[in-house]
């Protein structure tokens, strides 16, 4: 998956307009992002990953930049 495919599908799942999401965008600045939305967040990462992804991972997931830096140092990005 290349960045902006992530990009795209996270702001799908927040249901935001893709313009509004960079990687300052947090879980304390978008009201969407409760936790059925973080839900879809991890099996989206979970379907791509090859590894078991930790409660302390999960744990992680508090912005954008975050999850973009989890995909990228578990060869989830491509590109």
């Amino acid at each position: 998956m290349t960045y902006e495919e992530l990009r795209q599908q996270i702001a799908e799942i927040l249901e935001m307009d893709l313009t509004e999401l960079t990687e300052q965008t947090s879980r304390d600045s978008v009201a969407t992002w409760d936790s059925m939305a973080a839900l879809s967040i991890i099996s989206l990462l979970d379907d791509a990953c090859d590894d078991e992804i930790t409660s302390d991972d999960i744990g992680r997931f508090i912005s954008f930049r975050a999850i973009v830096e989890f995909a990228r140092n578990r060869g989830i990005l491509k590109g």
